[in-house]
C-alpha cells in the first residue's frame, strides 16, 4: 500500500484523511506525520500567536525599550530633519551616517544596568536620529 492511500484521524476534528493532508514531521530520519491535519494545525497555530506579543509587533523585552528610551534622550529626544518630538519611540530610527560597527536596535549591552557604555556612544555619534518618514526620505534619496 503506497503513503498516499494510507488514512489517518486527525484528533482534532477526528475527520479521516490521506497522509497528504498531514505536516510530515522529521522526515529525514525515516518521519512520521503530525497527529493534526493541516487544517488544525493552522487552526492552532494562529491561537497560540493570537497573543503573542512577538507577533503582534509590540516589543518583546523591556529591556531593548529601555535601551531605545536611553539612546533616545543622548540623541536630543526629535527628529534632526524635521524637528518632530513624539513622545512615542516607535516612530524614530537611527540612521547610520558613516560605517556602522552594530545596529542601534540590536545593542544588548552586556553590563546589567549600564546602557550608554562608551562602545555605544560612540556608535550613536555615527547616527541621526529621524523619525520613520525622514528615515525613507533619506534611503530613497541616496539611491538616485
Amino acid at each position: 500500500m503506497k503513503l498516499e492511500d494510507k488514512i489517518k484521524e486527525c484528533i482534532t476534528c477526528h475527520k479521516m484523511a490521506p497522509h497528504a493532508w498531514y505536516n510530515a514531521k522529521n522526515h529525514k530520519h525515516g518521519g512520521f506525520f503530525c497527529s493534526y491535519c493541516r487544517k488544525c494545525n493552522n487552526r492552532m497555530r494562529y491561537e497560540r500567536r493570537k497573543n503573542d506579543p512577538k507577533w503582534r509587533g509590540l516589543s518583546l523585552s523591556p529591556r531593548r525599550d529601555e535601551v531605545k528610551r536611553q539612546a533616545f534622550e543622548y540623541k536630543g529626544s526629535e527628529c534632526e530633519r524635521c524637528g518632530l518630538n513624539d513622545d512615542c519611540l516607535a516612530v524614530y530610527d537611527f540612521h547610520h551616517n558613516e560605517d556602522k560597527k552594530f545596529g542601534i536596535a540590536k545593542y544588548r549591552p552586556i553590563i546589567d544596568g549600564e546602557v550608554m557604555t562608551d562602545r555605544f556612544k560612540k556608535e550613536l555619534d555615527k547616527c541621526s536620529l529621524l523619525c520613520s518618514n525622514c528615515h525613507r526620505r533619506q534611503h530613497h534619496c541616496c539611491k538616485r
